[in-house]
């Protein structure tokens, strides 16, 4: 019986040494929440696939300028074989089961530039998801950075107002004192308890922005938000060597966003070239291979050719469409 305790006693150490073991908080560098950001925040994967996406419609929009294979297959069963009737007589002119395939060929030629367009769109987009994607990266780093100083700042300004409880905590005792032996009035005493009082108030203040900071660096590294977390401290901030106009240059210049108005202006012009599209000749090539007959693959036919192949040039034109080309160009 004694062992048996002696066992538990030891498990039950060990476990409480394991447990206060997990709870230690990794102190962590602002370079470690920045990169621990970038690495698990949703953010960037939702980027990366816009990104991917992208590309796929890049893709996609060259396919639709080179030429495309069809191939088409039909079995038909009738009532009656078809038949053609003159003054000789009731004469079959083809099967009662009927079989055929096709393959064709087709080369778009002109299509008023709405392929080129789109795919000059579709080119666009990837910059524009790349860009995107940057300035997602960005925005990160510096949502990282402002959560960690936002973080120290609370951690000070937290020490600094428990340590001004603690001062008003003794000047309230001895306040105390002072009242209990008559040489201060009751006056003196209440001051000194609200003085106490809203101390402890901007102390708790203190300790929910500095939660509050927490929740933050760990929602945007994806951690639990139940775990400790331990920032290591800066004692030297960042000293800029530019000035405030060389920085707005530069802001002006490289800033993402910036290049992104400017692809939205490129894009706007490709859109309406794609929507006067339809006020031109669409034009294709097409080449056709048919066979016919009464078999599955069409081997025999004892009414016509077999088979036959052609060339043709496909044209179409819309020449009234109640303004909907002009309506979108100018939208």
């Amino acid at each position: 019986m004694i062992n048996r305790l002696k066992r538990w006693a030891l498990l039950s150490f060990a476990g409480i040494l394991l447990g206060a073991t997990s709870l230690c908080a990794e102190t962590l560098t602002i370079d470690d929440v920045v990169r621990d950001t970038l690495k698990h925040n949703p953010a960037v994967a939702g980027a990366e696939a816009n990104l991917a996406a992208s590309k796929e419609g890049l893709k996609q929009a060259r396919a639709n300028r080179l030429p495309s294979l069809s191939a088409g297959y039909s079995w038909t069963g009738l009532h009656r074989a078809p038949s053609s009737k003159s003054p000789a007589g009731t004469m079959e002119v083809g099967y009662k089961n009927q079989a055929g395939w096709n393959l064709q060929v087709s080369q778009p030629l002109f299509t008023g530039f709405s392929l080129s367009s789109a795919q000059e769109l579709a080119r666009l987009g990837v910059d524009t998801r790349e860009l995107e994607k940057r300035q997602t990266l960005q925005g990160l780093r510096r949502d990282a950075k402002l959560a960690c100083h936002r973080l120290l700042l609370a951690e000070r300004l937290l020490a600094v107002a428990e340590d001004e409880v603690a001062s008003l905590a003794d000047h309230k005792r001895v306040a105390k004192l002072s009242r209990e032996q008559g040489l201060i009035p009751p006056n003196d005493l209440l001051k000194a308890d609200v003085a106490l009082a809203q101390a402890i108030q901007r102390r708790d203040k203190a300790e929910t922005e500095r939660e509050k900071a927490k929740l933050l660096i760990l929602r945007l590294t994806g951690k639990d938000l139940s775990q400790p977390l331990s920032l290591k401290d800066v004692h030297a901030p960042p000293v800029w060597a530019q000035k405030g106009s060389e920085l707005e240059s530069l802001a002006l210049e490289r800033r993402p966003l910036v290049a992104l108005l400017r692809l939205n202006v490129s894009q706007a012009s490709t859109r309406e070239t794609l929507a006067k599209s339809a006020w031109y000749p669409h034009v294709n090539l097409v080449g056709r291979y048919a066979k016919n007959g009464d078999s599955p693959m069409a081997h025999e036919n004892d009414f016509t050719h077999r088979d036959t192949a052609s060339v043709s040039l496909q044209a179409s034109w819309t020449l009234w469409n109640w303004g909907k080309t002009g309506a979108g160009a100018r939208a």
